[in-house]
């Protein structure tokens, strides 16, 4: 670093601001050590902000992260609606019965709750049968339970059925089993099974009676 006399003289002036180029060691004339320097060896962008951020006395911070004003309302009316609407598309009991319109929160009911918690997803097949699926992220397989005739005919439910189907299509009075991520098992028999202008049926829907078994045997005895 050249430094005429004038700049030796006035040492002590705001002038002085030593730029680090291609230099190992960094070092600097002993004369400006506590001086403000910039690094220009990797970043230039950056060191050029520093350098002019440090000229006019300004530090450079990271904007904070901006938040929801908490005076503005956080959910539009129909957000709001649909919150409150879709309770009803939920029992967390272990056993249960449950009718509800499967054209309505996308064919979905959730039924148990924590790792016991199982999210069931219909679509329409006909007024006799129905679609479901094993798509929710916390379903781990489906299966149609043939020959059963009562919870208590279902034993070793890991077994005893074929999951390997993404989409199964049981008929009124058969039953399903479904077994979560967490490895527990849910058994279910259908119900009445509605398609909206079919046979007079002014809504479409579907019913059935469930339960959870809290061993993952999936025993049901």
């Amino acid at each position: 670093m050249i430094l005429t006399s004038e700049l030796i003289k006035n040492i002590n002036s705001e002038k002085i601001i030593p730029i680090v180029r291609c230099n190992k060691s960094e070092a600097i004339p002993a004369f400006l050590i506590t001086k403000y320097y910039v690094d220009f060896c990797a970043d230039f962008e950056s060191a050029y902000l520093e350098l002019i951020s440090g000229i006019h006395d300004e530090t450079t911070k990271a904007r904070p992260t901006v938040k929801k004003n908490p005076f503005e309302a956080s959910e539009s009316p129909i957000a709001i609606c649909n919150a409150i609407s879709s309770s009803q598309y939920s029992n967390p009991n272990s056993t249960g019965t449950v009718e509800f319109d499967y054209e309505n929160n996308n064919g979905c009911f959730v039924v148990g709750s924590g790792s016991m918690q199982f999210d069931l997803q219909f679509s329409s097949a006909s007024d006799a049968s129905i679609h479901m699926y094993n798509d929710p992220e916390n379903i781990e397989g489906i299966a149609l339970a043939d020959g059963v005739r009562s919870f208590s005919d279902i034993t070793n439910a890991s077994n005893a059925f074929d999951y390997t189907s993404r989409a199964r299509t049981p008929n009124s009075d058969e039953f399903v089993i479904v077994v979560n991520k967490n490895g527990f098992f849910l058994a279910i028999k259908l119900g009445v099974i509605k398609m909206k202008g079919r046979n007079g049926a002014k809504r479409s829907s579907v019913s059935f009676e469930y339960k959870i078994t809290q061993n993952k045997k999936g025993d049901f005895e």
